[in-house]
């Protein structure tokens, strides 16, 4: 059924259906009117149909033939680009010399011929581990039996370790002291008397008797034991008394690492993250005295919180490994809490003290030098003096150690993971039974008198130098008032 022509709007012509034949006749129509003319100049035909009577119906035969036939002239471009697209397996031809003969390549040069027999070889190497350790090795290779009778021989497997070290002797001269520091000479008018009867120490045997132990006990685990620098951090430990006072000094050369333990609650409530995040971090010292104020140390929760999760993991069935380190922590942790509880401790951030090896603790008492907690101490460093006490003690194997505040003075950039000073350029006065009692919070005007009165006891200072005063900075100041004009 043909379908009738619509409203044709303005220039645009709108229809459904194939009316071809309808449109067709309009077309010659128009043409035969005088728009043939326009037709051929190439001017755009246009019809105003909008007055065009309403259409009629027209039945005529559909020619589509002709349509059918200009469509088909499309996929004759097509073909054309398929025969250009025809010519790129020309560039894979290329390709073809991966393929090409290898027997055709000049024959490789020949292995070297098979051994008849086995001939045991001795091998030499020598290394430097990460702590300027030199390791030597040598397989010496033997000539042994079946492979499954060796297998069941320890002695057909076998690894023998030497550690050479070379133990140093203690500097007992006022010239090769002179070399680590050219100020101690003018500095300390009474040393050159003091080192003329000097004894070497028995704490500096002691020290180096426990740094061969530690090693011992690492030596199959030769990435943790003393690096060379730390085998080597002291110098030299000295027995000296003045001939005129009588006055006993423990003279000490060595380098200096940095302690930053400690924390008191009736003077800092709050602690530095980074100083307590510290690898080696220790919320006590060993020089403490009890609480004054109900204000609680600013770690207490933390350490509670520290031994909860320790019995948390212990009932949840750690491995064997784990459990004896959380059994050790969940049987000391109480301790530290308690500690926390009832003691304050020096802030190793606020309060200049010195670290001595724990190897010292049991001749407290039993030995004239052995320095006690809280004894007064000055350190050396170039022309500095500076007062400080025994804080703290710290590993057997180690001396030349100070908190965190004295280290900063030394050398501003020091932290807990950088020491002010390499070089064994730090000399430690430690006067034995020097302390003052009771034990209580630091007094920096106190150390400084105590500690001026102990060098003038051994000869005083040169022209020129003075004695170090350190700034209370945790010190609560009351309000100052300006004065009354009227007064």
């Amino acid at each position: 059924m043909d379908e009738q022509v619509e409203r044709l709007e303005g220039k645009r012509k709108v229809w459904k259906g194939p009316l071809l034949w309808g449109g067709f006749g309009i077309l010659i129509g128009h043409l035969l009117s005088g728009g043939a003319e326009s037709w051929w100049r190439g001017e755009t035909v246009t019809a105003n149909v909008a007055s065009l009577s309403p259409a009629r119906e027209i039945q005529v035969p559909v020619e589509v033939e002709k349509e059918v036939e200009v469509i088909k002239e499309v996929p004759v471009e097509v073909v054309k680009e398929v025969e250009v697209v025809k010519e790129v397996p020309v560039e894979v031809v290329k390709e073809k010399v991966v393929y090409r003969d290898i027997e055709a390549d000049p024959p490789a040069p020949p292995p070297p011929p098979l051994p008849l027999s086995y001939v045991p070889k001795k091998s030499i190497d020598t290394k430097s581990l990460f702590n300027k350790m030199q390791i030597k090795t040598e397989v010496t290779p033997l000539r042994g039996s079946l492979s499954s009778s060796e297998r069941e021989r320890d002695p057909s497997y076998a690894a023998h370790f030497q550690v050479v070290v070379k133990v140093p002797q203690a500097n007992q001269s006022l010239k090769t002291l002179t070399k680590v520091n050219s100020h101690l000479p003018n500095m300390l008018p009474g040393l050159a008397s003091m080192l003329g009867k000097a004894k070497v120490s028995g704490f500096f045997h002691l020290l180096y008797k426990d740094k061969l132990a530690y090693m011992q006990d690492k030596l199959t685990n030769l990435d943790q034991t003393l690096s060379r620098h730390n085998f080597y951090d002291c110098e030299t430990i000295l027995e000296l008394t003045h001939p005129g006072t009588q006055q006993k000094v423990l003279f000490v050369q060595a380098d200096m690492d940095v302690v930053a333990d400690g924390s008191d609650g009736d003077r800092l409530a709050v602690m530095d993250p980074q100083v307590i995040g510290s690898r080696h971090y220790q919320a006590e010292t060993s020089y403490r005295w009890p609480k004054r104020t109900a204000q609680p140390n600013p770690l207490l929760a933390v350490y509670q919180k520290r031994l909860q999760s320790v019995k948390e993991r212990l009932q949840a069935g750690p491995s064997a490994s784990e459990k004896v380190q959380l059994t050790y922590q969940a049987k000391h942790l109480p301790n530290t809490i308690r500690g926390l509880q009832e003691q304050s401790f020096l802030i190793a951030r606020e309060d200049p003290f010195i670290v001595l090896p724990l190897s010292m603790h049991p001749y407290v008492g039993h030995h004239a030098f052995a320095p006690r907690m809280g004894d007064y101490a000055v350190v050396i460093h170039k022309n500095r003096l500076y007062p400080a006490i025994c804080g703290d003690y710290g590993p057997k194997a180690k001396i030349g150690e100070g908190s965190l505040r004295l280290a900063k003075a030394l050398n501003a950039k020091a932290n807990p993971n950088y020491r002010p000073v390499s070089d064994l350029a730090v000399t430690y006065l430690i006067f034995p039974n020097s302390r003052s009692l009771p034990p209580g919070p630091p007094d920096y005007d106190l150390w400084h008198q105590q500690c001026l009165s102990l060098l003038r006891k051994v000869g005083g200072l040169g022209s020129g130098f003075a004695l170090h005063r350190w700034e209370d900075r945790l010190a609560k100041r009351p309000l100052t008032l300006p004065p009354n004009p009227g007064s």
